[in-house]
């Protein structure tokens, strides 16, 4: 894999219109959030809807424009200027997004090996046979193997294209995955077995986390620390089994009273 670009996020604001041109007509998204992640980390962002946890992560992955502040993604600002097609490309490869519904971010015409091979194409020399062999191989990194590359999204199960969706957003080699609630439209079961992969590939890769959720339990197995937002403002951040053990502010808390089993999901490996 690549070297780790590591993330650095100063400051960030980011501010939407919702009507008119006064002052006043404006929603602020995120504001003043600050953080880093580090070579091989694990982040999560942890909020209820309207937080500004997603929004954070489109900003992120270059999808949303910020009305203030940084993202340092390889010691690099990416400030707002033009990008060329090669600055563009080069983005992409650092960070890659993994999209809650597997079904709607995969091409319901394309073939598995299609999906993988097309960004394999996009940012790599490859011969057709290297090609394969890739998609084979990063396949087999998710749990599939090649039988799954002839296959169209359809025929599989909610699990297995949440597998591909992975496996497609780590053929770009990027140094920071970003899965936002990519498990929540899932099965409890199927969750469990997805975060086990995600604990796994950490372990096989060098690839670093922005885990988006509003799920306290389901961050406790795959990140080392938590960013708890509330209406766009980082409330409370530290380590994730310290402040899940010992949480100090009341929406931390009170996010932590909605989840019915604090030992769900059983079976899943501790990161």
């Amino acid at each position: 894999m690549n070297s780790h670009p590591g993330l650095e996020v100063i400051g960030l604001r980011k501010v939407f219109a919702t009507g008119g041109r006064r002052h006043d007509d404006e929603t602020v998204a995120v504001n003043d959030l600050s953080f880093t992640i580090g070579p091989g980390e694990s982040l999560a962002i942890v909020g209820e809807s309207g937080s500004g946890k997603t929004t954070t992560a489109r900003i992120v992955v270059g999808l949303e424009t910020p009305s203030g502040g940084r993202v340092v993604v390889a010691g690099r600002d990416r400030a707002s200027h033009r990008l060329s097609a090669h600055e563009r490309r080069s983005r992409a490869r650092e960070t890659q997004l993994v999209f809650q519904d597997p079904y709607h971010s995969l091409n319901p015409r394309k073939r598995v090996g299609e999906s993988i091979g097309g960004v394999l194409k996009l940012h790599f020399n490859l011969r057709r046979s290297e090609q394969e062999a890739r998609v084979n191989e990063l396949l087999d990194l998710v749990g599939l193997d090649e039988r799954h590359a002839t296959r169209l999204p359809r025929s599989l199960s909610g699990g297995q294209r949440q597998r591909v969706a992975i496996a497609r957003a780590l053929a770009a080699e990027p140094g920071i995955l970003v899965l936002d609630e990519a498990v929540s439209a899932l099965d409890v079961s199927v969750q469990a077995q997805i975060l086990n992969l995600l604990i796994d590939l950490r372990k096989t890769i060098e690839v670093s986390y922005l885990f988006i959720s509003h799920d306290l339990a389901v961050v406790r197995y795959v990140s080392d620390r938590v960013i708890v937002m509330q209406r766009g403002i980082a409330v409370e951040t530290g380590p994730t089994q310290q402040v899940l053990a010992s949480p100090n502010h009341p929406y931390t808390k009170a996010l932590l009273a909605a989840v019915p089993r604090p030992d769900w999901p059983i079976g899943v490996a501790t990161a």
